[in-house]
C-alpha cells in the first residue's frame, strides 16, 4: 500500500476516485479520507499477531470492501487475490484445514493458468516480450524469437498443471521461482525500476507457493466440493469468470492479463483551448486532432502509474464515468472526451480506437 500511497490515502490527488457503483458513492472528506486505509493497513498489522481473531478479521474485510466501493482503481489482481484469500482464512475457524488449503491451492493454480493463457497472443508475442528482453543487453536479441515468447506463456500453464500433482510439484513450484526471480530482475532495480507495486507481490507469490504446496497432499477437487460447497465460488471466480474476458465481458484486471499487452486503453483528449484543464499534469501530451486542429490528451495507464503508482481499472464503463468527470471543465462537448482502445488478442488488424466526444458519453453507458 505504502507503494501505492495515493490510491489510498487520496488527499492531494489528481487522478479522480470512482466509485465501483455510481448508484453507491462512497466518500471521505478531509481527514477522513485517511481513516479507511489507515484503519485497514493497521488492521493488518494486527493480523500478524492475532491470525486467529475472527472479528478482526471480519473488520479487515469490511474496510476493504469500503475502499474498493469508494474507489474502483483499489481492484488490483494483488488486491484481489488477497482479500479472497483472507476471505478464506475467515472460513477457517468452521472448516477443515485441508479445505482451506485447497481453496487457496485453486486460487494460485487458476492465476498462474490464466496468466499464461492470456499472453498467447499477438500482442505479447511483438510487444511485450521483446520489452521484458531488451532490458538486459544480453537477452535482447531473444525478444525477437516468437517461438520463444509462445513458450514463455505455456511456461506459466506447465506450472499451472504440475502444482496440480504431487509428482510434478517441486518442478512446478522451482521454475515459478524462477519465473518470479526473472521478473524482479526485470522490473526491479536492476532492470527497468518500474511497476514497483508488483514487487513485493511477486515475493508473496514465491511465499504462498512453498506453504501452500512445498509439502501439501495433491489436490481433491471433487472432495474438497463435496466438503464446502463454497469452493464452487473459487472455481466461478477465479476458473471460469476470466473466460469472459475474451468477448470483453470481464474486466482485465480480474482475468489475470499481467503484463500480456492486449489491455484497452484510455485517453483523455480535448482541443488546445481546453488545456487549462490539464494544467495540473505533467504528463499531458499535446498533438492534433484527426481534422487537424491542435489537440492535448492524457494517456490514462502513463497518468495513473506516475501518480498512484498503478494502472487504472480497466473496462469501458470504468472510461466512460472517468471522462465524464473531465467533460465538465470542457468549453464544447463535441470536441473533447475519451478515446477508447480495443485490441483482439490474436489478430492486430482488429484493433480499434473508439473517439468518444462529452456529448455522446453524456448520453449513458450502452451495454
Amino acid at each position: 500500500m505504502l507503494l501505492s500511497f495515493k490510491l489510498w490515502w487520496p488527499q492531494g490527488r489528481i487522478f479522480p476516485l470512482i466509485p465501483a457503483f455510481d448508484f453507491l458513492p462512497i466518500s471521505f472528506s478531509g481527514n477522513l479520507a485517511y481513516l479507511p486505509a489507515s484503519l485497514f493497513a493497521l488492521l493488518l498489522l494486527l493480523g500478524i499477531f492475532f491470525s486467529g481473531n475472527r472479528v478482526l478479521l471480519i473488520a479487515t474485510l469490511i474496510l476493504a470492501t469500503v475502499l474498493v466501493l469508494e474507489d474502483i482503481n483499489r481492484l488490483q489482481v494483488w488486491f484481489y487475490q488477497l482479500t479472497s484469500m483472507l476471505v478464506l482464512l475467515f472460513m477457517a475457524w468452521r472448516i477443515e484445514k485441508e479445505v482451506i488449503v485447497s481453496n487457496l491451492q485453486m486460487i494460485l493454480i487458476f492465476i498462474y493458468f490464466w496468466s499464461g493463457f492470456n499472453k498467447l497472443s499477438v500482442y505479447y508475442m511483438e510487444d511485450t516480450f521483446p520489452w521484458l528482453m531488451e532490458v538486459f543487453p544480453f537477452l535482447s536479441k531473444l525478444g525477437d524469437n516468437q517461438l520463444l515468447a509462445i513458450g514463455s506463456a505455456l511456461v506459466e500453464i506447465v506450472i499451472a498443471i504440475g502444482l496440480l500433482f504431487t509428482l510434478t510439484r517441486k518442478w512446478a513450484i522451482g521454475l515459478a521461482y524462477l519465473l518470479h526471480l526473472f521478473i524482479l530482475m526485470v522490473l526491479g532495480p536492476l532492470g527497468y525500476d518500474w511497476n514497483q507495486v508488483v514487487w513485493p507481490w511477486n515475493i508473496c507469490q514465491m511465499v504462498f507457493l512453498y506453504l501452500l504446496f512445498h509439502q501439501s497432499p495433491q489436490l481433491d477437487w471433487i472432495n474438497t466440493v463435496k466438503k464446502a460447497p463454497f469452493t464452487l465460488g473459487v472455481i466461478f471466480l477465479f476458473g471460469l469468470m476470466p473466460a469472459l474476458n475474451l468477448i470483453h465481458k470481464w474486466p482485465d484486471q480480474l482475468s489475470f492479463k499481467m503484463y500480456s499487452g492486449t489491455y484497452s486503453e484510455g485517453v483523455i483528449y480535448a482541443e488546445a483551448i481546453d488545456g487549462i484543464c490539464f494544467l495540473q499534469h505533467q504528463d499531458m501530451h499535446q498533438g492534433r486532432s484527426p481534422v487537424g486542429k491542435p489537440e492535448v490528451s492524457l494517456i490514462l495507464d502513463d497518468w495513473a502509474l506516475s501518480e498512484l503508482g498503478v494502472t487504472p481499472f480497466v473496462n469501458e464503463r470504468f472510461y466512460y464515468r472517468l471522462g465524464l468527470r473531465y467533460c465538465a471543465c470542457f468549453e464544447d462537448p463535441t470536441t473533447a472526451g475519451i478515446w477508447i482502445l480495443t485490441v483482439d488478442r490474436w489478430d492486430r488488424t482488429k484493433e480499434s480506437y473508439n473517439r468518444l466526444s462529452c456529448k455522446e458519453l453524456e448520453g449513458g453507458w450502452v451495454d
